[in-house]
């Protein structure tokens, strides 16, 4: 029985080959598919897009100069809100607000006449660690009054500041950072943060002086 199955088998292929070669100008065409695979092969593959999250490796951020250099737009919600950085997985929130006579030994502005402190936590909620510039030079704190958005005076806070923050933020941790600043007294503040300045996007907290305590 096994060889009456190889038997048709062979039988089988035969008249296939028989079949092909009798077709000679139509078995031309098969011939013609591997054009397909040239043609596919010419067209250059899609660039996969970058991530601003990126800009913080040294070497990512020189060989691409001009996307880095592109600081992105301000982003504002209000005092309550998260902030969620994209591409990053990092978050912020004000988590305490205090107004107090202004310190003597800052003085600010003629019509700065309080002290604001304000202190931000911050949690990584990606998968991967998120890397702070050395010495915070790229964390920015900007704390503006007004309709108009009047920058206020900013004070180095020393320990427990910007520049103090670790040189990354593992999965799952949170760390604070607070910052001081002279301000006129009774007028609606906002407070912007950014991480790092020079690869994200600004997030502006409206309205912390109701968060004050």
């Amino acid at each position: 029985m096994t060889h009456r199955k190889l038997s048709v088998a062979l039988l089988a292929l035969a008249a296939a080959l028989t079949m092909s070669a009798c077709g000679g100008g139509n078995s031309a065409a098969p011939a013609s598919s591997p054009s397909t695979s040239t043609s596919s092969a010419s067209t250059p593959a899609t660039a996969p897009s970058l991530d601003r999250s990126q800009c913080q490796d040294p070497y990512f951020a020189r060989t691409h100069a001009e996307f880095c250099a592109n600081v992105p737009d301000t982003t504002m919600g209000p005092a309550t809100s998260t902030a969620a950085f994209p591409g990053t997985g990092l978050e912020a929130r004000v988590l305490s607000v205090k107004i107090g006579p202004a310190d003597p030994t800052r003085p600010g502005k003629a019509n700065e006449t309080t002290l604001v402190t304000i202190t931000i936590e911050l949690k990584n909620t990606a998968t991967e660690p998120f890397v702070f510039s050395s010495a915070g030079n790229s964390v920015t704190e900007l704390l503006l009054h007004g309709q108009d958005l009047y920058e206020a005076t900013s004070w180095t806070v020393s320990p427990g500041g910007r520049n103090d923050l670790p040189a990354r933020l593992t999965t799952g941790s949170t760390t604070t950072t607070t910052s001081q600043f002279t301000a006129p007294a009774s007028v609606p503040l906002s407070f912007s943060f950014n991480p790092s300045s020079q690869t994200l996007p600004t997030y502006t907290f409206a309205g912390v002086e109701t968060l004050a305590r």
